[in-house]
């Protein structure tokens, strides 16, 4: 049975948010953090970089925190603790604190609906009228079902936390080793100088091209051909898609007939594909899990004289490198020619392979969390519609869920 349909502000209060006076803006942590616009606004949580002392309009902790202008319209995450909220950004909470889980949902259900609403064709925005009279299933189960679905969310951020302590592992370790020269057996090894400073004896300056079998930029097929892009059977990535992880499947694939009439390049499994246009997105990096192609805006790598765990490292630490010689007012870039130059300083075979033999397993694990957040958010996003609008079964979904913590 369908659950009845009721506006959102009917059970929820809608707090468009309003900019502080910038004279009251400070870096030092006085006042309350400030989310001042959708440039803020980070993909699992608010990273604030300014606050104020004079909060015209807060979020509390918990409360559903919605993006309302710009290109990022639509874009949601909960609040993880109470926050200044300027102009772009919406704070919704449930009249009874107890629906708040459920709100966020319901909006999630109704996402595309209410887009439909943003006014704005360079600069979309949504009020708080338009975010109120969404209309909504309200079913009487909506915190069980908000409970079952919470617990999804839960295990996905858990991962996500594993996630980011393994990556803070691998990055000590990468930089003890390589950029601090804190190795096993470093004990009475002279450092000797260099273009790059003092090394350790037996370490070399190299260019990175030489320390890898393959840096090859992707290709576009055309789009005004649709056979390269029907049927598409070939994973195709776009810089967007690169976050610092795995690649398990792109939004959009190419077919063999692409492939086959070289207009774009097919790349193996573990590569590494790394932008190379857009602030601020030159330099982020995406670890093929099975062979897929990607766009000309990023380049892919394969080490030879370094393994993969440490390339990627390599490549990590040299972000800032890259972003401070990207060039072009319009869209900033580096070139193929620019990254294999980069120099880079690399140690005997022996010693990659004993780093490599720490942080190979490290990724292992983190593709492996990787891979189980993807399942955990595809089910979960199958369940938003079935459950919300009332035709699920809460209790035997609950029964499911706790075997799958166990």
């Amino acid at each position: 049975m369908r659950a009845p349909s009721v506006a959102l502000d009917d059970f929820a209060a809608v707090i468009m948010g309003q900019s502080p006076p910038g004279s009251t803006y400070n870096t030092d942590g006085d006042g309350l953090p400030l989310l001042n616009g959708p440039t803020d606004f980070a993909d699992r949580c608010p990273l604030p970089t300014l606050f104020t002392t004079d909060a015209k309009r807060t979020a509390a902790r918990g409360d559903v925190l919605f993006c309302v202008r710009g290109s990022t319209t639509g874009r949601m995450n909960r609040a993880d603790r109470d926050y200044a909220i300027g102009r772009g950004i919406a704070a919704i909470r449930g009249r009874d604190p107890r629906d708040t889980d459920f709100i966020q949902y319901c909006i999630e259900y109704r996402l595309g609906d209410l887009l439909q609403l943003a006014s704005g064709s360079t600069f979309p925005n949504l009020t708080a009228r338009d975010i109120g009279g969404l209309i909504v299933p309200y079913p009487a189960d909506r915190r069980e079902v908000a409970g079952i679905l919470s617990a999804y969310d839960d295990l996905i951020q858990n991962n996500y936390r594993r996630i980011a302590t393994l990556e803070e592992m691998g990055d000590q370790i990468y930089g003890e080793w390589f950029v601090d020269y804190r190795y096993p057996g470093r004990e009475g090894m002279p450092l000797v100088d260099s273009d790059m400073g003092q090394i350790p004896q037996g370490w070399e300056v190299r260019a990175l091209g030489a320390l890898c079998s393959l840096i090859q930029a992707g290709g576009t097929p055309p789009r005004s051909s649709s056979r390269y892009w029907r049927d598409g059977t070939v994973d195709w990535y776009k810089t967007a898609e690169l976050r610092d992880g795995f690649l398990f499947g792109s939004v959009e694939s190419v077919s063999q007939s692409a492939v086959v009439d070289r207009k774009t390049r097919v790349f193996p499994a573990g590569a590494i594909l790394m932008a190379i246009y857009g602030s601020p997105t030159v330099g982020r990096l995406g670890v093929l899990a099975r062979e897929g192609a990607c766009n000309q805006a990023a380049l892919a790598m394969v080490g030879n004289a370094v393994p993969q765990s440490i390339l990627y490292h390599m490549l990590r630490g040299l972000r800032g490198h890259f972003n401070a010689i990207a060039q072009g007012a319009a869209q900033q870039n580096i070139s193929k020619e620019k990254v294999e130059a980069a120099r880079v300083v690399c140690p005997p075979p022996a010693l990659c392979a004993a780093a490599d033999a720490l942080l190979k397993p490290i990724l292992a694990e983190r593709r492996a969390l990787e891979e189980a957040v993807r399942s955990l958010r595809t089910t979960r996003d199958f369940l938003i519609p079935w459950l919300v609008a009332g035709e699920g079964n809460v209790e035997g979904l609950a029964v499911v869920l706790e075997g799958t913590e166990g």
